[in-house]
């Protein structure tokens, strides 16, 4: 019964983070900043589909509040984030994940120098193409 319950919350929770997604759309400013609360009081729940939405944004108004609903998170999404950023190439979803790690601050310091010092070549040139 237990693992029925979870299904139920778990799907629940789900198709309320996509509601407010949808909410990082909303004409009105004050709907957008209360989603971005909202999603990131979902707290782990709510990190890859806030991961999704920043790989697959059609505008930067709307990364820029998934980045910010993701730092609201805080700590846990860090791994996430950098995991993503490994693979993904698309440099705006670069530039919106590292807002959202530069937002959480200290946390990610120390995961973004391991990572930035590996031997991963996207890293490497990523971090390069910053640094000009």
């Amino acid at each position: 019964m237990v693992e029925n319950d979870n299904f139920l919350e778990n799907s629940g929770d789900k198709k309320k983070i996509d509601q407010l997604l949808a909410d990082l759309n909303a004409p009105s400013v004050s709907t957008r900043h209360e989603a971005v609360r909202a999603i990131a009081s979902r707290g782990e729940s709510a990190i890859e589909p806030l991961i999704r939405e920043l790989e697959g944004a059609k505008d930067n108004d709307r990364r820029w509040y998934a980045a910010m609903a993701i730092s609201g998170i805080g700590a846990a999404a860090v791994a996430p984030l950098l995991s993503h950023m490994k693979v993904q190439k698309d440099t705006e979803f670069r530039r919106y994940a590292a807002a959202a790690l530069g937002t959480i601050g200290i946390p990610a310091i120390e995961p973004i120098i391991e990572a930035m010092a590996s031997d991963d070549r996207q890293m490497l040139c990523w971090r390069s193409n910053r640094a000009t």
